[in-house]
């Protein structure tokens, strides 16, 4: 279904020793999007933007998370999030698979939006206001929260579901 997909990846947990500079690239069809760097984050990376890409009817999102230091941005993991999920619930919260080479590489919990129709106001307004404060990942899920009710006073989207493992 067309639309416009607002990624926010908040953390991950990499599965191998880490020293990397990492970022996230998002592509759906040939709409792709990148996060900015968690610098020397090891296996614990946390981003504090969002991500938004157009979509058509593609039924998947490639995630991955890169590392910057190595040449051409090495993949550490990959994730294929679901787009008939998310467009049907709306707004979500979920820890995925990260994989690489068919072999386990962690896990990364993503903020996930859908809005029907290209690049909506209201979607830049979202992105803006769950932008997070650099801070302990622990403190992150009151600070999100917080965040998140702020919007569903403000913001017509779907109540958050979270999801973890």
């Amino acid at each position: 279904m067309p639309g416009t997909i607002i990624l926010k990846p908040l953390e991950a947990k990499i599965a191998f020793e880490s020293n990397s500079d990492s970022y996230c690239v998002a592509t759906i069809g040939k709409s792709i999007a990148k996060s900015s760097m968690s610098r020397n984050s090891g296996n614990f990376p946390c981003w504090d933007d969002a991500m938004i890409v157009r979509t058509g009817d593609e039924p998947i999102c490639l995630l991955e998370v890169k590392d910057k230091d190595v040449q051409a941005g090495e993949i550490i993991g990959a994730a294929e999030i679901d787009l008939k999920e998310v467009t049907e619930r709306g707004k979500m919260t979920k820890w995925y698979e990260l994989y690489n080479k068919n072999q386990a590489a962690g896990q990364i919990l993503v903020e996930i939006a859908y809005s029907a129709g290209e690049y909506p106001p209201d979607s830049v307004l979202y992105a803006e206001s769950v932008k997070l404060s650099h801070e302990d990942p622990r403190s992150r899920s009151h600070e999100k929260q917080k965040s998140l009710d702020r919007l569903s006073e403000e913001d017509s989207i779907p109540e958050v579901d979270e999801e973890s493992k």
